[in-house]
Parts: structure tokens; C-alpha cells; sequence
């Protein structure tokens, strides 16, 4: 009888390792007004029709961008404290761009193209772990309502985006996604958000250790 050691075998170089467990990565476009995903199989991006709900689970910040001279987009790993962990800037097809703190990077990070983001992982009405970009006025747009309505909600509440706020800056026109608290979880979403929170911060702290960067597989497609 032939017995199994589960040895390692070449093959292992060709499985994917430590995948991104998020099912969509979705940012908000000011001209669809609703949030947008890349869907790899159809090469294009897909909108999201306005009502969404989502269940908080952790938030990030990293940078995000185009990189003109290399013609490719910029990324960065994510961190959870922006005062304290260094972000590794880099563009696709350009390699490091810039490191450090933000604070001190800043400037460098726009002039190479690049700029802020917030990512929000979270639970979607269908189940699913999905992520959600926030940017510039975006940003303030969570910000505020956080600020208004209390960030200790996050932990029992849904958040719903049912609308989007028009906004005009000079003579630039753009909208912001309209976030609000929709109701309190029961105990089986309460169950599946902690599964789905473990699932993530299990995939998170394994590249905190490699030192590698929390993206999707593909390079994102840049919104308005």
C-alpha cells in the first residue's frame, strides 16, 4: 500500500498562495454615481446599482494612481496606521517609486501621480467579502458620517449607500457616495461578519510578515 507523506512537489510553485479572499474591489465613479468593479473575465468594469449594504470589517489606508512616465498604475502595501507604518510606493511597470511615512512622502506621492485612499473591507448583502475604495471627497464623505453618527455603530450596525450627494467644487462638478446606518445585525450576520473578518485578517497578517503588498491580482482600473 502506497502511503501519503504530503510531500512538497514542483507543482506547489504553481499554486496560488495566500489569494486575496475579497470576491470584488469596488470604488465609487462621480459620473455613474454608484461604485464600480473590474470583473477580470469580461475586461471591463461593472457597475454596482445603488442600494448597496455592507458590513464593516476593517479599514486600511494606501495609495493609488496613475503613473504617467511608465504608463501604469501605482499601488502601495496597505497599513493600518497611517502615522506609524511605511508605505512602499510602486508603480507597475515603473517599480519604487517612494517610501515612508506619509506624512513625509506626500508631496512625492502626488508629483509621481499618485494619491490617498482609504480601503474598507467589508461584508456585502450577498455574503460576499468585498473591498471598497474611498478617495479625496469620498474620504471626507465616511469621515463626516462617522464623525456625526459614531463609529462605535460600526461593530452592530449595517451601512447602506442608497443615494449619491451632488457636489461642485468651482466649476467642477462630482458626487459622493451617501452613507447612512440601515439596522442592527442579527445574530447570524453578527456570526458571519467575525467569520469573514478572521478570514481576511488571516490573509492580512500573513503578508504583513512577508512584507508584501495587499492588492488585487490585476492592476485596477482608474476611475473618475
Amino acid at each position: 500500500m502506497t502511503e501519503n507523506y504530503n510531500k512538497p512537489s514542483r507543482a506547489d510553485e504553481f499554486k496560488r498562495k495566500n489569494s486575496n479572499p475579497c470576491k470584488r474591489f469596488m470604488s465609487w465613479s462621480s459620473n455613474d454615481k454608484c461604485f464600480t468593479y473590474y470583473d477580470k473575465e469580461k475586461a471591463e468594469n461593472v457597475k454596482v446599482e445603488l442600494p448597496i449594504r455592507f458590513i464593516r470589517l476593517k479599514e486600511l489606508s494606501t495609495v493609488k494612481g496613475w503613473h504617467d512616465a511608465s504608463s501604469s498604475g501605482i499601488f502601495s502595501n496597505e497599513v493600518v496606521n497611517l502615522f506609524t507604518d511605511e508605505l512602499n510606493v510602486r508603480a507597475f511597470k515603473g517599480g519604487d517609486l517612494v517610501k515612508g511615512l506619509y506624512s513625509k512622502i506626500k508631496p512625492s506621492v502626488i508629483q509621481t501621480g499618485g494619491h490617498y485612499e482609504k480601503s474598507i473591507y467589508a461584508l456585502d448583502g450577498t455574503g460576499e467579502l468585498v473591498n471598497i475604495a474611498l478617495k479625496g471627497s469620498g474620504v471626507s464623505a465616511w469621515s463626516d458620517f462617522l464623525e456625526k453618527e459614531g463609529t462605535d455603530r460600526l461593530l452592530n450596525e449595517w451601512v447602506i449607500v442608497d443615494n449619491a450627494i451632488d457636489m461642485q467644487k468651482g466649476s467642477i462638478k462630482y458626487s459622493v457616495p451617501s452613507f447612512a446606518f440601515l439596522k442592527e445585525l442579527n445574530s447570524d450576520e453578527q456570526e458571519e461578519a467575525d467569520t469573514k473578518y478572521r478570514t481576511f485578517m488571516d490573509y492580512f497578517d500573513k503578508y504583513k510578515v512577508q512584507n508584501k503588498e495587499v492588492t488585487e491580482d490585476t492592476i485596477d482600473v482608474i476611475n473618475d
